[in-house]
């Protein structure tokens, strides 16, 4: 439960800080269109200010990667191998490694049959158990019902 609400908290404070980082970016490319700056200066600049962002947007996709990798292995789905490219991808800005958008994706939807399977394996045991506890009850109000009555 602490681990969920700490990867809340690191999630909201990464989005938050990328979502005004996203607008300042804006704000200054406006002013340097303003003041004039054009062609390869401006494209050096719009540059510098999206590498900025980069390193923040990898340590979200990593922050999302070692969350939802945790859940796989809670769940006992299969986490991809690291050599599969089309899964994984390796950060150039920070290091490490980080599903991608694919393997994001594969991987989320693996762990979501996995939970509706388990779901499913638990809900027809309550159905049945539901049932059966119904007509017990049934059962013994009638057997009460006949011997109150019986003995009049």
């Amino acid at each position: 439960m602490v681990s969920g609400l700490k990867y809340y908290a690191q999630l909201l404070r990464l989005k938050n800080g990328l979502r005004k980082a996203y607008a300042l970016d804006d704000r200054l490319i406006k002013e340097a269109i303003a003041k004039g700056t054009k062609g390869n200066a401006l494209d050096d600049f719009k540059h510098e200010l999206v590498m900025e962002n980069w390193i923040d947007e990898d340590e979200l996709a990593q922050l999302q990667t070692r969350h939802v990798c945790r859940a796989a292995r809670r769940y006992r789905v299969p986490v991809p191998p690291h050599s599969d490219a089309e899964m994984w991808e390796q950060s150039y800005n920070i290091g490490g490694w980080q599903l991608t958008d694919a393997g994001y994706a594969k991987l989320r939807a693996d762990i979501r049959k996995e939970k509706n399977d388990r779901w499913q394996f638990w809900e027809l045991r309550i159905k049945v158990l539901t049932t059966l506890a119904v007509a017990l009850t049934g059962a013994f109000g009638a057997a009460i019902g006949l011997i109150a009555t019986w003995h009049k």
